[in-house]
C-alpha cells in the first residue's frame, strides 16, 4: 500500500500533505480508541490526554507561526536572495529550524519551571512525575512538524507521505503496546515520547542533507517580522480549544474533561484538510498572479466543499450511537460536544487568511483573532454556567464565525478582493443552514434535548 501511494502520479503538494495530515489525525483516533477500550482507568486516561493539551496549548502558536511565514519565504526573501545554494540547500530551512528548537527549549523549561513554582496545581490537575514527559515530548515533537513541511516546499510529496505511514504507524505501535499490556501510564508517555524522539531524528538526517548551515540574524528578523503576527493570531485565534479545555478543568474534574476532549474534535478530516490546503496555496502568491492564485483557491477549495459538508451532516446525524460503540457508555454525552464542533466546518473552508498570509499582510490576523479571543472567552464563561460543556463549545463556534466574516469583510474593503473571487459563496451558505438545521432536530430527537451535560 505504502508502494502504491508513493508511486502514484496524482499526488501533488497538495494532496500529499493533505494525505499525511490523514495520517497524523488518524493515528491519534486509534490510540484513543486503543486506550479507551484497553481498559485504562478514566484517570489514566484524562491524564494522557492532558499531556497531549498542554504540549499543543504550549507550543501551538509560535510552531504555526514559524512555518506558515516560513512558506513565503522560501526562496523569496530579502537575506538569501543573492546567495548560492548548491545541490539545493536551503539556508531558509535552516534557521527556521534554529528557531523551532530554541523555542521548543524555552517551552520546555517554562514546563518545568511551573511545576517548581507552583507543585500543587501540577499535583491537582496533571502528575509531578508527568513532567519529565511533557517536557521531552515538547522538545522533539515541535520541531519535528517541521519535516513534513521541507518535504512540501521541495515539491517531494510522496516522500511526505511515506514519512506519515511510517512515524505515525510507529507511535500507534509505541503507545497502544503497552496499554493492551495492561502496563502503568508512564510505558504509554515512554511509547509516545519515543516516536517522537525518532521523528526528531529523522528531522536531523534531513536537515544535513537539504539544509544550508548559514547562520543569518537577518533572515531570522525578517522571519520574525512576518512571523510574529502570525503567531499573535493563531495564539488569539487557536487558542479556542485550548481556552474551552482550561476552563473545562476549572469548572469540571478530569472524568468531564475527558468526555469534553473526546467530543471537542472538528470533522476528523476538516481541519486538517484545510489546513493543508491553506499551507499549500502560500506559496502560489509567489509564483502566480493574484487573480490565478485566487482562482486556484476557489479551484481546490470545492472538492473540499462537496464531501466534507455531507459527511459532517452524516456524522450529526450517527454521532449518538457512534460514541458508545467507538469508545463505551461513558462517552455518550462526548457526541453533544462533537456535533458544534462539527458546525466549525462553516468557517474552516474559507480561506481569507491563506491570501493575508501569501500577500505578507498579517498584521490585520492579530486584530481580528483578538476580538474572536474576547468573544470566546466572554461567552464561554457566560454559557457553561448555562449549559454546561456544550456552551463552551458553542462559545467557540460563534466567535470563530465572527473572526472569518470579519477578515472577509476586511480583505473586501481594504485590498478590492471580493469574496466570490476565491469562495463558492452560494454553495456555502446553502450547505450552512442545512447543516445547522440539522443539528438542531438531531438535538432535539436523538440527543435527548438540549439540556446542559456537566458531569
Amino acid at each position: 500500500m505504502l508502494k502504491a501511494l508513493t508511486k502514484s502520479k496524482s499526488i501533488d503538494e497538495l494532496s500529499g500533505l493533505q494525505l499525511f495530515q490523514l495520517v497524523r489525525y488518524g493515528s491519534l483516533l486509534i490510540i484513543s480508541i486503543v486506550l479507551a477500550k484497553s481498559g485504562m482507568d478514566l484517570e489514566s486516561f484524562g491524564r494522557y490526554e492532558l499531556l497531549i493539551f498542554f504540549t499543543g496549548a504550549i507550543s501551538f502558536f509560535w510552531l504555526t507561526g514559524i512555518i506558515q511565514s516560513l512558506l513565503p519565504l522560501y526562496r523569496n526573501n530579502r537575506s538569501f536572495e543573492n546567495t548560492q545554494t548548491p545541490n539545493g540547500r536551503s539556508a531558509e530551512i535552516f534557521n527556521a529550524f534554529l528557531l523551532l528548537f530554541a523555542f521548543s527549549i524555552l517551552g520546555a523549561l517554562l514546563v518545568i519551571l511551573v511545576g517548581m513554582i507552583a507543585p500543587e496545581v501540577v499535583e491537582d490537575k496533571f502528575h509531578p512525575d508527568l513532567i519529565a514527559y511533557l517536557a521531552a515530548f515538547i522538545i522533539f515533537q515541535t520541531p519535528s512538524s517541521l519535516t513534513e513541511y521541507i518535504y512540501t516546499l521541495r515539491k517531494e510529496s510522496k516522500k511526505v507521505v511515506a514519512y506519515g505511514v511510517l512515524a505515525f504507524g510507529f507511535q500507534i505501535l509505541a503507545v497502544t503496546i503497552p496499554a493492551l499490556l495492561g502496563l502503568e501510564l508512564k510505558w504509554v508517555l515512554t511509547g509516545l515520547v519515543g516516536s517522537a524522539f525518532l521523528r526528531f531524528v529523522w528531522l536531523l538526517i534531513l536537515l544535513s542533507k537539504v539544509a544550508l548551515p548559514r547562520f543569518s540574524v537577518s533572515f531570522m528578523r525578517e522571519h520574525l517580522h512576518l512571523g510574529l503576527p502570525i503567531m499573535l493570531s493563531v495564539l488569539l485565534s487557536g487558542s479556542a480549544t485550548y481556552i474551552d479545555g482550561f476552563i473545562i478543568t476549572g469548572y469540571f474534574n478530569e472524568d468531564v474533561f475527558a468526555v469534553f476532549r473526546n467530543g471537542a474534535r472538528e470533522l476528523p478530516l476538516v481541519a486538517l484538510l484545510a489546513h493543508a490546503l491553506s499551507s499549500a496555496m502560500v506559496p502560489e502568491f509567489n509564483n502566480l498572479s493574484l487573480p490565478d492564485a485566487l482562482k486556484k483557491i476557489k479551484s481546490r477549495s470545492l472538492p473540499l466543499i462537496n464531501i466534507m459538508f455531507p459527511l459532517s451532516l452524516l456524522l450529526l446525524i450517527l454521532s449518538y450511537y457512534l460514541f458508545p460503540l467507538i469508545y463505551d457508555e461513558r462517552f455518550f454525552d462526548s457526541a453533544g460536544v462533537f456535533n458544534l464542533y462539527l458546525l466549525l466546518i462553516i468557517t474552516r473552508l474559507v480561506f481569507p487568511q491563506t491570501i493575508l498570509i501569501g500577500l505578507k499582510r498579517t498584521r490585520i490576523l492579530v486584530f481580528a483573532s483578538g476580538l474572536e479571543w474576547i468573544i470566546n472567552i466572554g461567552l464561554s464563561l457566560i454559557l457553561v454556567q448555562i449549559w454546561g460543556i456544550r456552551g463552551v463549545a458553542l462559545a467557540t463556534v460563534i466567535a470563530y464565525v465572527f473572526e472569518r466574516l470579519f477578515l472577509v469583510i476586511w480583505i473586501k474593503s481594504k485590498m478590492q478582493i471580493n469574496p466570490s473571487q476565491y469562495i463558492h459563496v452560494g454553495k456555502q451558505l446553502r450547505w450552512s443552514i442545512v447543516l445547522i438545521v440539522v443539528y438542531i432536530l438531531v438535538e432535539l430527537f436523538i440527543g435527548g434535548g438540549l439540556t446542559p451535560i456537566s458531569g
